[in-house]
Parts: structure tokens; sequence; C-alpha cells
């Protein structure tokens, strides 16, 4: 790839050239063994949109750790079987895409996609339907309900990404309140994200002055937004960063820090391949896990077993596109949650509302951090921490640059 232009006209024609096909993609997994119970799991994603970069490895990875489950016969008496619906990041397709993977028997729906929590909640409270994403605002989490996510809450991180950086990062005593702003699209997170860092900056008004949030409907020019944030010391980068990065330097400008979390991630290959990590240089990301090489291999094995086990000789491949396939950890606890409901009520009777009861009796432990991710009777969000992690232009990389950081639950 020569540049992010050449990238942007080649994801535009696979989408033309993909236009007709919303739907299953033909990616069904099949248990070998149709003696056992057969419990399906069914997946809303995009392969063939503007989130399919991203998206290929968080499937990859939950691909693998289905045949990884089937395999070794990690669950007695059941075969598990994935189903795959193709939204094509389209609003229009989620209800779509979960009517077709309910006549597909699935019982259990998980989606990375940040469109899909706003649209499917009430579907999936209303059919008693159990629901794992990645993330989702409080409002479709609490009254506890069916989705459940993997993460803390939006606004959380974000409170806990600015404590940090006002208590190590800026000397507001010294330089007064730093000018915060950000951009992004209407993917029902970049608001949260804005509001949670306005309400922040409200809060502590001797840390930040919250400029603007600037929400566009999936843009790839950033121009208008670049010069508004100009003057910022800190901007929130839409997920796509490499658009912003690119008009943001060529327009002259180096003053701000960018700021992220684990999503800009899956787009870090796409700097290294276009030369370009000089524009991203300084960036402060909340995340998960330690980054590759730092930790991220101890603190969850299950990750490079996987790669070494389905994709021998491809890890530094799957790697270097940035941290969608760490998912591969998040994965297998869904089937260890299956797990638990197969132990407590048998293969027969597992249904979406014992799993659903299953997750909540469910506790995740690091080796360097017990109770890393919970959920329970009234909890729905799973990570319990995170950590900030800095882009590093000189060897393409993240260095981590703090500890384990307890999420902050208020500004």
């Amino acid at each position: 790839m020569n540049s992010s232009l050449s990238f942007l006209i080649i994801a535009l024609l696979v989408m033309i050239c993909a236009c007709g096909d919303s739907g299953n993609d033909g990616k069904t997994m099949m248990p070998a063994d149709q003696k056992d119970i057969v419990i399906t799991i069914g997946n809303i994603t995009d392969r063939t949109g503007p989130a399919a970069q991203a998206m290929q490895y968080i499937d990859l990875a939950l691909e693998d750790a289905i045949l990884y489950y089937n395999d070794n016969d990690l669950i007695p008496g059941v075969k598990l079987k994935l189903e795959s619906y193709d939204t094509q990041y389209d609003t229009a397709k989620v209800i779509l895409g979960y009517n077709y993977l309910k006549a597909k028997n699935a019982t259990v729906i998980t989606s990375f996609l940040p469109i899909v929590p706003e649209i499917l909640s009430p579907h999936v409270n209303k059919d008693e339907m159990v629901f794992f994403t990645a993330n989702a605002n409080a409002e479709y989490l609490y009254p506890p309900s069916y989705t459940l996510a993997w993460s803390c809450l939006w606004d959380e991180t974000i409170y806990t990404q600015l404590k940090w950086i006002a208590t190590n990062h800026w000397d507001y005593e010294l330089n007064g309140p730093a000018r915060i702003g950000g951009a992004g699209w209407d993917d029902g997170t970049t608001s949260i994200i804005f509001a949670a860092a306005k309400k922040y900056a409200r809060a502590h008004p001797d840390q930040f002055e919250w400029t603007e949030g600037y929400i566009t409907d999936f843009t790839f020019s950033w121009a208008p937004q670049v010069e508004a944030l100009k003057d910022c010391d800190y901007i929130f980068l839409p997920v796509m960063m490499h658009t912003f990065t690119r008009e943001y330097y060529n327009a002259g400008h180096d003053k701000a820090t960018f700021l992220g979390n684990e999503s800009h991630t899956a787009f870090l290959g796409m700097m290294s391949e276009s030369g370009r990590w000089n524009e991203i240089d300084g960036m402060l990301f909340a995340i998960n896990l330690p980054w590759w090489g730092q930790g991220a291999e101890e603190e969850v094995p299950i990750v490079d077993e996987l790669i070494n086990t389905y994709h021998p000789g491809n890890g530094n491949e799957i790697k270097m596109a940035g941290r969608s396939y760490v998912t591969a950890f998040l994965h297998p606890m869904l089937c260890e949650i299956i797990k638990i409901a197969v132990e407590e009520v048998g293969p027969e009777n597992v249904n979406s509302r014992t799993i659903y009861d299953a997750a909540q009796t469910f506790q995740y432990d690091l080796p360097s951090r017990s109770n890393y991710l919970n959920f329970s009777a009234t909890k729905r969000n799973g990570y319990n921490y995170f950590m900030i992690s800095e882009a590093v232009a000189e060897v393409e990389t993240l260095i981590g640059v703090s500890d384990w950081l307890p999420v902050v639950h208020e500004p």
C-alpha cells in the first residue's frame, strides 16, 4: 500500500462489488460430530463495509476459539456452531441480521460492532436472548439487561484516562487547563466519549477545558474538524484515525497529543504499511492489556496458543495488524460461560436464559491482577482495570506508561 488513499479506493471497490451481499456470507462453521448437542453462537459482523479491516481478525479469533473448544472437547456433550451475518456496517441491517441468526437457532448473540448495542438491546431484552458485546452505553446495560459488555463503560474509560493525564502527563498547575476536543463518526460510541470528556472537564475546570466534539456521518475527510481543533492540546481521534492524522499533519499542525482506545489499535497495521507512525507518535491509548511483547502473551496465553494452533507461521502478521485478534481471549470467556451453563443444567437443557444466568457468576483473573473482569446479578460491564500505553514511532509499537488503573466510576 503506497498511501491511505489507495486503501480507501480498494475498500470502496470492495463495498461496491459486495453491495448485493446483505446477509450470511457463507461462513457457517458446522461441528463435525452431530451426536453432541449443538449450541449456536450468532455473530453480527462487518465483512465488506468500513469496519471490515478490524472485524476480520475479531471474527478470525471467534472462529479459532470455537474450533479450539470443539477440537479439544472442552464442553463435554456439546459442539459449538458459528453463524455469521454481514451487516456491511449498515444500521438498517442489524435487525435483519438478528432475525437471520434467530432463524438459524442461535442461542447466544455476539457482536463487536459499535452500531449494534443501541439497536439490538431492546430486542434481546424482549426476546430474553443473551447478547455479548465489546462495549455499550449504560442505558443499554442497566437496569441489568440481557446485554453484557466485556469492557468497562465508555464514560468510565474516559474518566480514568483523563485522570491519569492530569496526574501524569499534563502539568495543569504550571500550564493551566489543557484544551481538549475530538472528532469521530456517529457510531453510537463517539458521542458517549465526548459527553464523558465534557463532563470530566466541567468537574475539573482547573485541569481541562472542553472545546468541542465534532460528529460526522461516516466521512473520510476531516479538513473542517482539523481546522477547528488545531489549537487543542489533546484530541480524541476517529477510530479510523489515519485519515484525520494525515490531514492534521498536512495542514502543518503538531501541537496536540492524540487520544485513543483499544478500537484504534485495529488500524495500527495500516499506519505501518503507509509509513506514517510519525503522525501518531506520543498518542495515548487506553487499552485493556499490555501490548504485544510487553506482557500480553503472558497475561493471556490462550492468544498465542490459538495463533500457533491454527495459524502457525502467521503470528507476526496477525499481531502487526493491531489488536483485533486479542479478542481471542474474550471469545474463550464466552465459551467458558456456555460451559458453566452446561455443567449447571446439562447439555440438553441449555438455552439463552441458562447462559445468561451463568454469565452472572463469571469472573476472570489475570496472572498479575485478580478480578480483572467479572459479571454479577447487578453488573453488566466486565473490565475492572485497564492501562495507558503510548505510541512510539521509532519502534512502531505501543509502550506501557502506567500500571493497572482501577476504573474511575465518577468524574
